[in-house]
């Protein structure tokens, strides 16, 4: 599981009745009839499977309420996998609520710059006997379908971290973003959007210190930041746990240090590691633990870890 899906996953349930009125919208469904959104389970245990996110969407139609399933996932970029997995999933929504009124949605989040297709909403299997099974579902491109500046007069503070994938999308309105959600309260509802935003916006615009925009107090609030930490330690266990808390500690670092920016590097920094206390080392980890280019990781690594 990737940066961006780990992200993604946190975003969706920060505001899913946000991402239900924006869905239904953008497949010109009746988004102003929504008086209920509600979670519903994302693992099935049968398969163990965890898709993204399903909502249970209560409408009210001609004076009655009638509740629909939405399934939604998320993806970087499209690949020619997903519509297979969209329909997997999707199936398996619908047998375990044993409903037909289940919807699937598919957010796309970047462009693909190898010039694979667009993106489309289909998934088709024929027999070589001459059935075909058809299965669509909504896409929702980003970069088409969503607006920077929609995103920075709508009300939904839960969609801004979608802004830096946005048309339109500068480093300035991801500024205006970051500083709205600034305001957004309680502090843990705030640090999980801002530190959703930043890991976006480092993808997009890797060159800025996104997440240096969030005070400490508040990102010590988000989980996603102890997820995004805690997975970058997994990937370095194999460098050398066994020699001990600290030492191992430095090694993961290390370990993580040469995966993204090779052996010099590590070289290099290693020494500047010594000795650090815990908070510099937290903050080593974040670094490599958020999207940015390895450019500015390597200056920002160096900044933080001086010279003695």
């Amino acid at each position: 599981m990737g940066e961006l899906d780990i992200t993604s996953k946190v975003l969706l349930r920060e505001d899913p009745e946000a991402f239900a009125r924006l869905l239904l919208a953008n497949v010109g469904g009746p988004a102003g009839s929504i008086v209920d959104v509600r979670p519903d389970e994302t693992v099935y245990t049968a398969t163990e499977r965890r898709l993204d996110k399903v909502l249970r969407v209560e409408l009210e139609c001609d004076g009655a309420r009638e509740a629909s399933w939405i399934h939604i996932e998320v993806e970087a970029v499209w690949r020619s996998t997903v519509p297979r997995r969209v329909y997997r999933y999707w199936s398996r929504v619908r047998d375990a609520h044993r409903r037909e009124d289940v919807s699937s949605f598919l957010i796309v989040l970047k462009r693909d710059t190898r010039q694979r297709p667009d993106p489309r909403g289909t998934f088709e299997q024929r027999s070589r006997l001459g059935t075909t099974l058809r299965f669509d579902f909504a896409v929702i491109r980003a970069w088409e379908d969503l607006g920077a500046e929609a995103l920075l007069r709508g009300d939904a503070d839960g969609l801004l971290p979608l802004l830096p994938y946005a048309g339109g999308a500068t480093e300035e309105r991801v500024d205006e973003a970051m500083n709205r959600l600034a305001r957004v309260e309680p502090i843990e509802r705030r640090a999980e959007l801002q530190t959703a935003l930043a890991v976006f916006a480092g993808d997009v615009f890797p060159d800025v210190r996104w997440i240096d925009r969030i005070p400490e107090e508040v990102l010590m609030k988000s989980t996603t930041i102890d997820t995004l930490r805690q997975r970058a330690r997994e990937q370095g266990l194999e460098q050398g746990l066994e020699q001990g808390r600290e030492e191992g500690r430095l090694e993961v670092l290390a370990g993580l240090i040469e995966r993204r920016l090779g052996a010099s590097v590590r070289a290099t920094l290693m020494p500047r590691l010594r000795g650090r206390p815990a908070d510099v080392l937290d903050r080593v980890l974040t670094l490599l633990a958020v999207p940015r280019s390895d450019e500015a990781l390597a200056a920002e690594l160096a900044e933080l870890l001086p010279p003695a």
